[in-house]
């Protein structure tokens, strides 16, 4: 078994990441995130896994554009890790080759890690720090500061 897990923030090419690995065969969920305006072709993400990140977030005392400490994470992970498993198991039954997307799993890996086999991230950086959106697309620039790569590489030493 293989598990792929695609990491990067917002709008820095996860969906076409993700994109890629669903046509190559590899099962991404059967819930995903559809098209919008924003994402023509889909997000390709596993609502079990948006919602479960969303929650361990919550838990922290953070959301994805707000990211709490990386320590409450940890603890939220631990609080929810029979969920966490649960939700690993469910999604890979049967599966030789399964991964998800979510770019909250950025923040939130590292709860996850211990029940995940063989895993393989992908990590998706933008360079600039500037983003191309729609007008009506509000997006603010302290946003964009939460998932600069010093700060994402907190999240991701382990």
């Amino acid at each position: 078994m293989k598990t792929f897990i695609v990491l990067g923030m917002h709008r820095s090419a996860t969906s076409l990441a993700a994109k890629g690995l669903h046509e190559s065969g590899v099962y991404m969920g059967e819930d995903l995130l559809g098209k919008n305006s924003s994402n023509p072709y889909g997000h390709f993400e596993n609502r079990r896994f948006v919602q479960l990140n969303d929650a361990l977030l919550d838990r922290a005392g953070g959301k994805w554009d707000k990211p709490p400490e990386h320590a409450r994470i940890i603890k939220a992970g631990q609080e929810l890790s029979s969920r966490i498993e649960q939700t690993v198991a469910m999604e890979s039954k049967g599966h030789e080759f399964w991964g998800w997307k979510d770019p909250r799993t950025t923040l939130t890996i590292q709860c996850y890690w211990q029940y995940l086999t063989n895993p393989h991230l992908i990590i998706c950086f933008r360079l600039k720090w500037r983003y191309r959106l729609k007008k009506e697309t509000v997006f603010h620039w302290r946003r964009a500061l939460a998932w600069q790569p010093s700060t994402i590489n907190e999240y991701l030493n382990f």
